[in-house]
């Protein structure tokens, strides 16, 4: 009977990973003045229940209409990353992404990545080309070259991306699905526009997702994105309570701190800042 159990489960898994999902652009609609070049958003990010006070400092800088660079610096251990996103706005999603461990490699800590490239060449092929390095947990440095496939336009692979994605939303939409890649798997998100919400005194529009599908197994609890209502349409909040990693098992919750605008020089000597620290 077990066994009976098991392939079922498994027909149904396959007969359900082959079914696309319908593309979702025509939810979106892009608006340069959402993307303010020049601005650079600094957040706090701190575990759900941490009582230890450990917080990662998290940046956001629009250094391009289509490119977005973040920083974002862990503690103890002191690891620092940069990331670049090249997007395509006429799929709201990145054509590139990059990540540079700023640690000095000897100094990346083991299960780290330490540089990662995804690609995509051709968004109708539904697949990220990928290739980077890594430190695994004996300390030993990897390579890897590898295709991973997503299934709906637009896909995002982590809450950020999402969260860029939804200042583009069609607001007269309450209940939509997105694609969203996490561990390793592909799921459908279901999302849904909960209303106006204020979030230290910052008028915001509230958007609540949930995993749908067998493959959905990992999304054992909702997360929630908050985007302000004014002209440049921050990303004011992110609560994800799922395990988000070795830092955050039980959730991340992002809060911004505050936007200004700097220039690409302040922003290059603030990555330098950052950098210094994994000297220390």
């Amino acid at each position: 009977m077990k066994k009976v159990t098991l392939f079922l489960f498994l027909l149904i898994l396959a007969i359900g990973s082959t079914v696309d999902a319908r593309d979702s652009l025509d939810l979106f609609v892009f608006d340069r003045n959402k993307i303010a070049v020049g601005t650079l958003y600094y957040y706090t990010s701190a575990g759900v229940g941490d009582e230890t006070g450990g917080i990662c400092d998290y940046y956001i800088y629009i250094s391009a209409e289509d490119v977005v660079e973040t920083l974002f610096t862990y503690k103890n251990p002191t690891v620092v990353y940069h990331y670049l996103y090249e997007y395509d706005w006429r799929y709201f999603m990145p054509k590139r992404r990059e990540i540079r461990c700023l640690n000095p490699v000897e100094n990346v800590p083991p299960n780290y990545t330490i540089s990662h490239r995804r690609t995509v060449d051709n968004f109708y092929d539904y697949y990220w080309q990928c290739e980077g390095k890594s430190r695994d947990k004996k300390g030993a440095i990897n390579s890897y070259v590898e295709q991973i496939k997503f299934k709906r336009l637009p896909t995002f692979e982590r809450t950020t991306e999402l969260a860029l994605g939804m200042k583009f939303l069609n607001q007269k939409q309450k209940k939509f699905e997105v694609g969203y890649y996490r561990y390793g798997l592909y799921c459908d998100l279901a999302g849904e526009d909960l209303g106006q919400e204020s979030v230290n005194g910052v008028g915001c529009q509230k958007y609540k997702f949930t995993g749908k599908g067998l493959l959905a197994a990992m999304f054992g609890k909702d997360f929630y994105i908050w985007i302000a209502n004014d002209d440049t349409c921050k990303i004011v909040k992110i609560e994800d309570f799922n395990d988000v990693g070795s830092y955050y098992p039980n959730g991340q919750i992002l809060e911004l701190q505050w936007a200004k605008k700097v220039s690409k020089e302040d922003w290059g000597a603030l990555i330098e800042s950052e950098r210094d620290k994994t000297y220390k």
